[in-house]
């Protein structure tokens, strides 16, 4: 007896007919979807898949990313406007002597896993994904810096952290997880302050990560904030908001509010980059300071 239902050829089908363009720009459709093909491969990888996807691969191309970025073979191929290169192609792009098929590994690694496409023997195609990686306005090239640079040894650090302190919620600001696994011992913004080149990467980050994601007020509705209360006095307070897009999107939703009751906060060197209409207050504040906005009603570090 056959199985009920449709076919697997079938299911790949109705998949693989999947496209951004049918959610009409609708972010939280899409979002659904997102979630729902993550819930799939979950259900249908097995517990062996996973855990090598999580202690192999994840890692393998991510060393085959960052080892692109080093090369400048994403900036050197999307200013060149894309198209197909063959392996000895990419080796002229990054200028150096370059093993061709050290990048012929590479490359199949990263076309197995849709960074690029294999157009041919030795010959491969960039992708949205890859094209964003050599487009400096994505901040896309900044975010897998960043974890290079922080983020992958500050979470392989984390477990020995969290039993050196006895499996408690971390509080402490200085003696903290991330100066653990930094090599001077200083913590996540005191790095930042050393290392130009972690500053850049970080802020990047947050640049692609408050542009990027779907507006918060697409998924909430300031209005259920705003009505009645005293636009006299402060109301959202973005507590480190980087260059103010996350409170830009409040002044997008509701234009009528006036000037003074949205704030944005972040260090000085941050805040003199930001370019907020007038409506919106930018203050330089350390947050680990006492907040000296008073009387309002939301403030956040993540709108």
């Amino acid at each position: 007896m056959g199985s009920v239902g449709p076919s697997t050829n079938d299911v790949i089908a109705t998949l693989d007919a999947v496209s951004p363009s049918q959610f009409g720009g609708d972010e939280v459709e899409r979002l659904r979807v997102r979630a729902a093909a993550r819930h799939l491969l979950a259900r249908v990888e097995t517990p062996y898949e996973r855990a090598w996807g999580f202690c192999f691969e994840h890692p393998a191309v991510f060393a085959a990313l960052q080892t692109a970025i080093d090369l400048g073979i994403w900036k050197a191929w999307t200013k060149e406007g894309g198209g197909k290169k063959t392996i000895d192609d990419l080796v002229k792009l990054t200028g150096r002597d370059v093993e061709p098929n050290l990048l012929r590994r590479l490359f199949r690694l990263l076309a197995a896993f849709y960074v690029v496409e294999e157009a041919g023997v030795d010959t491969f195609k960039p992708t949205p994904f890859s094209y964003a990686i050599g487009d400096e306005s994505t901040k896309v090239r900044a975010s897998l810096e960043a974890a290079t640079y922080q983020y992958i040894s500050a979470g392989q650090n984390l477990p020995k952290y969290l039993a050196k302190i006895g499996y408690k919620v971390p509080t402490a600001a200085e003696d903290n997880n991330y100066a653990g696994s930094d090599p001077d011992g200083l913590n996540f913004f005191g790095r930042l302050q050393k290392s130009p080149e972690y500053y850049e990467a970080f802020t990047g980050h947050m640049e692609a990560w408050t542009s990027w994601k779907t507006p918060w007020t697409k998924i909430y509705d300031p209005s259920n904030l705003i009505e009645g209360a005293d636009l006299s006095k402060p109301l959202v307070v973005d507590v480190g908001g980087n260059t103010g897009i996350d409170i830009s999107h409040v002044l997008k939703a509701r234009p009528d509010l006036p000037k003074g009751v949205l704030v944005l906060q972040d260090l000085p060197e941050i805040i003199e980059r930001a370019d907020v209409d007038e409506k919106i207050t930018a203050m330089a504040h350390d947050f680990f300071k006492p907040q000296p906005v008073k009387g309002k009603s939301l403030h956040s570090r993540s709108l």
